[in-house]
């Protein structure tokens, strides 16, 4: 399956996917349903979108990889949980994980730009090669941050592969290797993203806004 980036960017909210409300009604609190206004990325779309980050990984990392080595995946907790945990499945290399765990949101729907660290690589990354795993690029500070860490402790190669990339959020010049799909300035829920830490659990990607429809 050929890898390609989905530029889904010029998608306005008229052009959303309907919400299937019966579907998540009893996982969003009811303080929050009544803002969530559709789909941006259904199910069908995700899994498309995994089986082709996956076959365009395997192939580049089977190039790099040397006899026995393995792929240390780290994905960024706790948001790139799910992306990096269905991922991971349809790796065809020899893998160990290893998440990594920042805060750049404090709550809302806006981050402040500083970076707290919570949890580090559990071993040394020193001479390997690291595949950082994000649930989306935004203000690009929190890839920054952790590349700089990674270069720190010398690793031999460090790549991003992210399911979503919000390039108008951006405020560093930061482009992640691997992307599934560019999205709208839309604050969005679901698939390892949350709103005040919840919704992360929802299968697909809707759209939250702050005006109630």
């Amino acid at each position: 399956m050929e890898y390609i980036v989905h530029d889904i960017t010029n998608k306005t909210e008229d052009d959303l996917l309907p919400f299937p409300v019966e579907k998540y009604r009893n996982k969003i609190g009811e303080i929050y349903l009544p803002n969530v206004i559709g789909l941006l990325v259904n199910q069908e779309m995700k899994l498309l979108c995994l089986e082709a980050l996956a076959a365009q990984i395997n192939s580049d990392y089977k190039q790099v990889l040397k006899h026995d080595e393995a792929l240390v995946v780290a994905p960024l907790m706790n948001g790139a949980m799910y992306f990096g945990d269905d991922l991971t499945k349809r790796l065809e290399l020899p893998v160990e994980i290893d998440a990594l765990k920042l805060d750049g949101y404090f709550g809302g729907t806006s981050t402040t730009g500083e970076i707290r660290m919570h949890k580090d690589f559990s071993r040394s990354v020193k001479g390997r090669h690291v595949l950082l795993v994000e649930d989306i690029v935004d203000t690009g500070h929190t890839l920054e941050f952790i590349l700089g860490i990674c270069n720190a402790k010398k690793v031999a190669s460090v790549k991003v592969v992210s399911f979503l990339d919000k390039p108008t959020a951006r405020k560093v010049s930061f482009y992640a290797d691997y992307i599934g799909f560019k999205i709208p300035d839309m604050f969005v829920i679901g698939y390892g993203l949350d709103i005040n830490n919840q919704c992360r659990h929802l299968d697909e990607v809707a759209v939250y806004s702050d005006i109630k429809k």
